[in-house]
């Protein structure tokens, strides 16, 4: 009976102690450990956090094309019976430069035939304008005996009525302004009849000429010119072919006078360049902002200062702004300035408006989220909670939130570490006082 009580005495005892050294660990787990001296604090690699001056940049990416770059088509229908140098891809053409020129027998009789048909209308417009003008007069002479008429026969009808007058001489007056009556009516109608007849003509005659235009200048379009200096591209054409309206003949590219429409993120566009509403503009950026653009492939020899033209375009579908720019001042490395060509792939990068007192910290500075860890004077780990207000590459720009003259943590953070710990930093840059020399590898 004894034996019992004294073992589960024991096991009660061994209970209580185990449950006293678990409470322990988990005291242990919910607060840091306590300060030792020496080489106890973990050591994290960090850099000085301090305020500066940024000018922020937004880095784009954009293929050079031509301010003038003309799609040539064809605008008469017709067999090609001649291709010029100018058919050649890559061939360099003058503004007004024949090219090709489409068979235009068909325009040419059209020219002829209306020019043919515009002579007979004009004869027969001059025949009506002097009939009308004799027309004219005889209408004058007729409303004139009519007139005289007209009063003999009111005469003649006054003595009638008093008995003066026979009754078969007022008869005879009535069928003479009777008959003079009618003849200044036929006169007066065979006038308005040409007159309408003139008008017609006439009409005739300016839709003649409408037709002679129109005949020559498709005859003008069956020849094919360069409407700029420039390269022609894309040529596909030879003799003997049957080409419809709308035909593509080529391409004629103006290299002298190169652009990038560069997509810009809408929130960098507001927030980096200010991009705004205008009252004369749809969007206006400031003439504050600056830009670059460099060739990928040679980016040293191919450089150059960009003017920002304007915004040109929202694509909803990728929430950018398609900014143009051009180039306006060579800043290659080369002894002769080397050209945006179009087709080169380009980086372009704004400058946007300079930014006093901020932080820009790496961007291994976050860790979890937007949260940024900061190593004090006193050895201590603090977390901040930022906002960041534009990512560059491997830099973050920071308007505030941090504390100035601490050091910002710069490597992803053991496990274990949480802020209020004590820490080592070791500043990038200097030598670690760890075993294998490697910052906060510990």
């Amino acid at each position: 009976m004894n034996v019992k009580v004294a073992k589960t005495a024991f096991l009660c005892l061994l209970v209580f102690v185990v449950g006293i050294g678990t409470y322990a660990v988990l005291l242990t787990l919910r607060r840091p450990p306590p300060n030792k001296k020496g080489g106890g604090a973990r050591t994290l690699t960090a850099v000085p956090l301090r305020k500066e001056d940024v000018v922020p940049l937004v880095r784009e990416f954009a293929v050079v094309s031509s301010l003038e770059n003309v799609e040539l088509k064809a605008q008469v229908a017709g067999k090609v019976v001649f291709c010029g140098r100018g058919t050649e891809d890559g061939a360099l053409v003058r503004k007004g430069e024949l090219l090709a020129r489409i068979d235009g027998t068909d325009y040419e009789v059209a020219v002829e035939q209306a020019e043919a048909e515009l002579a007979i209308l004009k004869s027969d417009a001059k025949r009506a304008e002097t009939d009308i003008k004799d027309l004219v007069s005889m209408t004058a002479e007729m409303k004139g005996d009519y007139e005289l008429e007209k009063d003999n026969y009111e005469r003649a009808k006054m003595l009638f009525e008093k008995q003066v007058f026979a009754k078969s001489e007022y008869e005879r007056a009535a069928q003479s302004v009777s008959r003079r009556k009618k003849i200044y009516i036929e006169t007066a109608n065979a006038l308005s009849k040409r007159k309408f007849d003139l008008e017609a003509t006439r009409a005739r005659i300016k839709r003649a000429e409408a037709a002679i235009r129109e005949a020559k200048a498709n005859l003008d379009r069956a020849s094919v010119r360069s409407p700029i200096d420039g390269r022609v591209d894309k040529c596909d054409i030879e003799v003997g072919e049957y080409l419809s309206v709308g035909k593509v003949i080529c391409h004629v590219v103006n290299d002298s006078k190169p652009m990038l429409d560069v997509p810009v993120n809408a929130d960098d566009a507001l927030s980096i360049l200010g991009v705004r509403p205008d009252k004369e503009h749809w969007l206006k950026i400031p003439g504050s902002v600056k830009a670059v653009a460099r060739w990928l492939r040679n980016p040293g020899v191919c450089s150059w200062d960009l003017e920002v033209v304007g915004v040109e375009d929202y694509d909803r579908t990728t929430d950018t702004l398609k900014i143009r720019v051009v180039p306006s001042k060579y800043n290659g490395n080369a002894p002769k300035s080397f050209p945006l060509l179009p087709g080169m792939f380009c980086e372009v990068v704004f400058s946007g408006a300079p930014l006093k007192g901020v932080f820009n910290i790496p961007f291994s500075a976050l860790q979890f989220g937007n949260n940024v860890f900061t190593i004090g004077g006193d050895g201590v780990l603090h977390r901040h909670a930022v906002k960041p207000f534009h990512v560059e590459g491997d830099r973050v720009i920071v308007l505030s939130g941090l504390p100035e003259g601490e050091s910002v943590v710069v490597q992803q953070l053991p496990r274990g570490l949480v802020a209020g710990m004590n820490v080592h930093a070791a500043i990038a840059g200097e030598k670690s006082g760890g075993a294998d020399g490697v910052p906060g590898n510990e």
